[in-house]
Order: structure tokens, then sequence, then C-alpha cells
């Protein structure tokens, strides 16, 4: 959360008849996870509420989606980005079939490896930059394809970058991945160039897995801040 800032619920809605989306979580010792999901009213949003907002798309620095809602509502998402002419990034969790056109509008792709193979048609052992390589060759402007303790591999038609992980004592991967997805999107809205904003993505993705739970680890703008600037002056 941007500190000071709040949080705009105007375009909330409240489905009568279903309940809010839940998670069950599994995690394993070094903070690997399986998660379970309910989508719950998650799945009921349409592409005409998204519409609806459409306001919010206008002068916006960054549009962020992820698939826990219906495949048609974040392409409607994506178009209504394009039109405002906001950057659209993409988290594919929960992955599956993704259409040449919505990839065609995402400015940045960010899945995880695992993700990101099954995204590529890919078995997930392959390495990083043919798993990158492949989902860029799909339409995306760029793809940052997250690797956990490993780091992140960020390609566009410019090149390839790997940016190294933050070294943390990971307890529970969960929002780690929603963590990076947002941080990124903030850090080009800032101006950072793409390989400085997935390193200070990196930086929200370490300090969320180094907490448990989802919401209560996601890290906020100050705490990202202090931990990229901390690296930064150490290497200074």
């Amino acid at each position: 959360v941007l500190e000071g800032e709040g949080l705009d619920t105007a375009g909330l809605e409240e489905d009568p008849d279903l309940p809010t989306g839940r998670a069950f979580i599994l995690v394993e010792p070094g903070g690997e996870n399986l998660i379970a999901l309910d989508p719950g009213a998650n799945q009921a949003l349409l592409p005409g509420q998204v519409a609806r907002a459409g306001e919010a798309f206008r002068g916006a620095e960054a549009v962020l989606a992820q698939l826990e809602v219906p495949l048609e509502s974040v392409e409607e998402a994506a178009r209504l980005a394009g039109e405002a002419g906001a950057p659209f990034f993409l988290d594919p969790a929960p992955a599956g079939p993704l259409p040449a056109a919505l990839l065609e509008r995402v400015t940045a792709l960010t899945p995880n490896r695992k993700e990101g193979a099954l995204l590529a048609g890919l078995d997930p052992d392959s390495p990083p930059e043919k798993i990158g390589r492949a989902l860029l060759e799909r339409g995306p402007e760029a793809v940052a394809l997250t690797l956990g303790g490993e780091g992140v591999l960020f390609l566009d038609r410019s090149g390839e970058t790997f940016v190294p992980p933050f070294p943390v004592e990971a307890r529970d991967a969960t929002a780690a991945g929603d963590a990076f997805a947002a941080a990124l999107a903030v850090g080009r809205a800032r101006g950072l160039e793409w390989a400085e904003a997935c390193r200070f993505a990196a930086a929200a993705g370490a300090l969320a897995a180094t907490r448990l739970g989802a919401q209560p680890s996601l890290p906020g703008l100050a705490e990202v801040e202090a931990l990229y600037w901390k690296e930064k002056k150490e290497k200074a």
C-alpha cells in the first residue's frame, strides 16, 4: 500500500449470493507453497462491470491484473488500459491458457517458473531463458520470470537481464509473486528502467517471503524502498 494515499473502493461491488474468494494454503519447510482457490465472488466479476469502471483507467500510470477473475474481464481491463495509454501488467496466476489477443496487449508478464512453463507449453525444468523467450514470442512487450530464491530473468526485444535475489530467510512464498508484480508496476510508474524496476520488485517479493500469510506479508512502500536503497548504498 502506498503510505498516506489510502485505498479507493469507489469501484467495489458486492455480490448478494457469493462469499468473498478464499485460498487454502499449505506451506512446506523452506517456504514453498501449494494453494487451492475458492474464487467465490471473484468469478462473478463480468466485463460489463469492468467497463463501468472505465473512468478509473483514464490517467492511470499502470494497470495490474491477475487471473482469479473471469478471463473475459481481464481482456476488458487490458482493452481499457490500451485505450487509456496505460501500461498493462499481467500476473498470470492461477496459470492457464491465454489468448494471443490478450498477450499482445500486455506490457509486462510476470509469471513464476512453473506458470511460465505452463503458458509456454514447456517442461518446468526447462532453462529459464527458453521459457522466457517462448513467452516473449507470444506477444507481450516484456517478461519478468520470477525464479524464487534464484532471482528474476527479465526479457524484452532488446535482450535479457538477470536480476539477483535479495538474501533473506524465506518462511512463506505466499504472496511474494503478488508483491513482485505490484512493485514492478509501481517502479515503472515512478520512472525506473526495467532492470531497476525488477530489482525494486524483487525487494518487495523478498520481504513478503520472510513473513507468514498472504495479506499480512505484503510490505508497504517505505519498507520496499528501505531494502532497495540499503543494498544500493552497500554496493556504492
